[in-house]
């Protein structure tokens, strides 16, 4: 027996109106098989959602560490203030404004 002969045996399928996208489906009246067939379908559907959500998640997640990251990079740069010369300019400032 080929493999395509073997297919048509193993792989029953459903032919329905109601498998159109827009339609649903109404689970009351599938037999036992289509009925297990569209379980198969609904888990297959469900798992790849939550995969497709744990990947956008990790994405986001990586994205938003990047950019913490080029954060606290730039202001490590950034060099450290004289706080005596922080302090001569609020005096002058003082000086001048309280006059």
């Amino acid at each position: 027996m080929t493999g395509a002969a073997d297919d048509r045996t193993c792989a029953p399928t459903v032919a329905r109106t109601a498998d159109v996208a827009d339609e649903p489906t109404d689970i009351m009246g599938l037999t036992p098989a289509e009925f297990l067939i569209w379980c198969d379908g609904y888990e297959a559907g469900l798992r790849h959602g939550i995969e497709r959500g744990r990947g956008l998640a990790d994405d986001d997640a990586a994205r938003r560490h990047h950019r913490a990251f080029t954060l606290v990079q730039t202001m490590a740069r950034i060099p450290e203030r004289d706080a005596a010369a922080d302090r001569a300019v609020a005096a002058r400032r003082e000086a001048r404004w309280s006059t």
